[in-house]
């Protein structure tokens, strides 16, 4: 069989390109809209009804954490710093103006011991 010239394809193609445009002048005449139709997942209904309850208690668990009290990260950072750098000069001042004894620095031994217990504890959530 022997292969086509470009020239009969070319024939091919613009008679197919007509009769393209005959059929959709037809289509447009009678009406006819081409319509796409979308086909759910069997479990379409039930997975979207799932989500909207698990959404409606996400919004309540929100609404609950908005009066807890709970607060986030950077906030309870913030915080922290703060009393800490207040109280350590509190506690600088205390050393400077009175005398000091042994229960006092025991006290202040036990102090930071716990800071550098707390260090080590958070350094260990970084890895």
């Amino acid at each position: 069989m022997e292969k086509p010239s470009r020239e009969e394809l070319e024939f091919v193609i613009a008679a197919l390109q007509e009769k393209i445009l005959v059929l959709e002048t037809e289509l447009n005449e009678r009406g006819v809209l081409a319509v796409e139709q979308i086909v759910e997942p069997k479990d379409y209904r039930d997975m979207k009804a799932h989500v909207e309850k698990l959404e409606q208690e996400v919004e309540a668990l929100r609404y609950i954490l908005s009066f807890s009290g709970v607060q986030s990260l950077d906030m309870l950072a913030t915080d922290f710093l703060s009393i800490l750098q207040t109280r350590l000069k509190q506690i600088a001042v205390e050393f400077g103006n009175f005398p000091v004894g042994l229960e006092e620095r025991n006290i202040l031994k036990k102090i930071i011991h716990s800071l550098h217990s707390g260090a080590r504890q958070l350094d260990q959530l970084l890895k």
